[in-house]
């Protein structure tokens, strides 16, 4: 803005010199001057305090919105209002000032972001869902687990079951007694389940328990390991007497005993070496071979719930038939 504009006055400075009018409107237009030189200073100041206040208002509302998302990408200022806004409302609702005293209650601390609040109240819920599913869980569990025991309960016992596991348990009540009794983990073939290491007396077996066409658990196998030909007579052997003993400790000393000869040893047959005569089961320890492996193994079988035989299912792991 040009001076002459504002004090209508403009003179030769000769003029404004030589009249008294001419002097009097040289003053105005120096106090002219002089208020524009400290007015427009004045205006520019605020100017730039107004820009810095809303920088600073608009700075305050990123970091919230960055605490609050972890969003640290570029945010317009009008999706930045539009969010603030939100959360404002959201800050005055029934539903959050009641959320915020249960907040209020763990933390008592200073201001508080209403999206600090909503996220404290979603991991409670989520929290909340996770134990309320573990304990359906588990409640759950409990009935299946007792509806097995009491189907085991109302089997008979006989001398010969593995403790806690009677002959015609279902597969599904016998897997969670089972599980629930010796904790061990197992490899489920479909109709037969085997365990890697299940302690008999002061040594671990490979065991097998089998079921039948209706589900029942009717025969359970111990096998000690494979070895060669050359260790028949010091591995396998000594294995079959330990089994022996075993079972002599259970059942009571076998029925008959029987001479193997190596050559009478076959593939997918068990040679018997020791047998008890016991009504109703084959319970028989003996020698067998396959792919030139040799190995000991136990048999216990319940009669009236499978097809009589001494001779073995075929099941291969790891390329061996560990059930022969």
């Amino acid at each position: 803005m040009k001076h002459s504009r504002l004090c209508n006055a403009r003179f030769d400075f000769a003029h404004r010199a030589n009249s008294t009018d001419a002097r009097r409107t040289f003053v105005y237009e120096l106090l002219c001057t002089f208020v524009l030189a400290i007015t427009l200073p004045s205006l520019a100041s605020d100017e730039t305090r107004q820009a810095a206040f809303f920088d600073s208002v608009q700075a305050g509302y990123l970091r919230e919105y960055q605490a609050c998302t972890g969003d640290m990408s570029f945010v317009s200022a009008k999706d930045l209002l539009h969010w603030q806004q939100q959360m404002n409302a959201l800050a005055v609702s029934k539903e959050y000032l009641d959320l915020l005293k249960e907040y209020r209650r763990l933390d008592t601390t200073g201001n508080v972001l209403p999206c600090k609040v909503l996220a404290w109240n979603r991991k409670r819920k989520e929290l909340q869902a996770v134990r309320e599913d573990t304990l359906s869980r588990n409640l759950l569990a409990a009935e299946e687990l007792q509806n097995a025991e009491n189907e085991a309960g109302d089997l008979a016992k006989t001398r010969y079951d593995v403790p806690g596991l009677p002959f015609g348990l279902s597969k599904k009540s016998f897997l969670l007694v089972f599980s629930n009794t010796f904790r061990l983990p197992f490899v489920d073939q479909g109709n037969y389940i085997y365990i890697n290491d299940m302690v008999w007396g002061s040594r671990t077996f490979l065991t097998a328990f089998y079921f039948d066409k209706m589900g029942r658990y009717f025969k359970y196998e111990i096998e000690g390991p494979s070895v060669p030909a050359d260790r028949v007579n010091s591995a396998v052997r000594p294995d079959a007497e330990y089994l022996s003993h075993e079972l002599a400790g259970r059942f009571g000393e076998p029925s008959r005993r029987y001479s193997i000869g190596f050559f009478d040893i076959k593939s997918g047959v068990l040679c018997p070496y020791k047998a008890w005569d016991a009504a109703g089961f084959d319970v028989c320890v003996g020698l067998s071979m396959n792919k030139y492996r040799y190995y000991a193994k136990a048999v216990i079988a319940a009669h009236e719930i499978r097809k009589p035989a001494v001779q073995t299912d075929s099941a291969e792991v790891n390329g061996r038939d560990i059930f022969r």
